[in-house]
């Protein structure tokens, strides 16, 4: 089985299906038409959501934290109508001390916990072009981007969290498009 995981990058305009039937998964606000879900682990685009300012065009899977403010927090009856949940998914690094890692690491090891073996990321430039440049910063901006040794930093991460992935998973084939040039 194989999923496409587009980040929100420059290069997501390269996102191209192989098959018809190939799965889709976008990362929180995501622009790809078709979309099958979209990841969404950050509070602050629920935030947005609440204000009416996006919606997804798509059901959700939710990491832990979207998960809980879901339940919890008095501000989802504004979220009309409700979002489709389509998957709940704790990653290993939510209950650890590992770092945090993006909504499109999410998106990949969901993937894989639930049986796909050709894993195609796209828009995650930071990967070859050391840049965090992403549509999602139109929507809100990211405090990972407020200094030059924060960007650096979660740039290193996110590279070190790809590497573990395609290490932890050899059983599957991860091919990384990273073509924003």
């Amino acid at each position: 089985m194989r999923a496409h995981i587009v980040g929100n990058g420059p290069s997501w305009k390269n996102f191209s299906k192989i098959r018809q039937t190939d799965f889709v998964i976008g990362c929180n606000i995501t622009r790809v038409l078709g979309a099958d879900v979209t990841f969404l682990s950050d509070i602050k685009i629920l935030h947005k959501i609440c204000e009416k300012i996006v919606y997804p065009d798509c059901p959700i899977i939710a990491n832990r934290k979207v998960d809980e403010w879901l339940k919890t927090n008095k501000n989802v009856s504004k979220i009309q109508p409700p979002l489709k949940v389509f998957d709940t998914y704790i990653a290993d690094w939510e209950i650890s001390d590992a770092p945090q890692l993006s909504s499109a690491h999410y998106g990949a090891q969901w993937a894989l916990k639930n049986g796909f073996t050709e894993i195609h990321v796209w828009g995650c430039d930071s990967l070859s072009e050391g840049h965090m440049f992403s549509y999602t910063d139109e929507i809100k901006p990211s405090a990972a981007k407020e200094s030059k040794s924060q960007t650096q930093n979660t740039v290193q991460k996110w590279i070190e969290g790809w590497e573990k992935i395609i290490e932890n998973n050899p059983q599957a084939k991860i091919i990384l498009h990273n073509l924003s040039k």
